[in-house]
């Protein structure tokens, strides 16, 4: 091998290595990002949940519509959510200087029916509330707990996630048909396909 051609084999091999540290500095800053997102989902500061948002997502659905349902949610006793749990970042495109990422984890939902114990009726509406969310989550995903009346939903959920100039951090899109829209006008249909 001629000396030119062991300094081009070595300036790609630097490349190759200094692009690959780059997506895994990428991939790391999202994790980082989402570990923020939770800690700031589990404070009693709502508003920081909602600054891990694109804000293009609050020209369609107003910032205050997110804060009082996650405020409804949070107070409502019968409701718990955690144990939530990254699964994988997938791979990141870039185009026009914006990165896009599509980010799957898995969280609990648990309801506390246990008010509805001793109700007329509360067995029935139950099995239709058990059927719905098993054609929604799958029947491994949801357990009812006949005992306590408390039942348990394992989701797994997805967040496109964008880094774009204007923005310092990584922003979460909720990939879900009501965000559909909102989505196409911010990823790019090519990247939507890939990812």
């Amino acid at each position: 091998m001629t000396e030119t051609m062991k300094q081009i084999f070595t300036i790609l091999i630097l490349v190759l290595t200094c692009g690959l540290q780059n997506v895994k500095g990428q991939q790391s800053e999202i994790t980082k990002t989402f570990d923020k997102y939770i800690e700031a989902t589990k404070s009693e500061n709502i508003e920081e949940q909602l600054d891990y948002y694109h804000p293009e997502i609050f020209k369609h659905l107003p910032r205050d519509t997110f804060l009082l349902a996650f405020k409804m949610l949070k107070s409502n006793p019968m409701i718990q959510v955690g144990n939530e749990k990254l699964v994988s970042v997938s791979k990141i495109y870039t185009e026009n200087k914006s990165s896009y990422a599509l980010l799957t984890f898995t969280q609990e939902i648990s309801m506390d029916m246990s008010n509805m114990k001793d109700e007329g009726g509360a067995s029935t509406a139950i099995s239709f509330m058990l059927i719905e969310l098993n054609k929604e989550h799958g029947e491994d995903n949801v357990i009812f707990n006949e005992d306590k009346y408390i039942v348990k939903i394992s989701m797994t959920n997805e967040f496109y996630t964008i880094l774009e100039p204007t923005l310092k951090e990584w922003k979460f899109l909720p990939k879900e048909d009501d965000t559909q829209i909102i989505i196409e006008q911010i990823i790019p249909k090519r990247i939507i396909k890939k990812i």
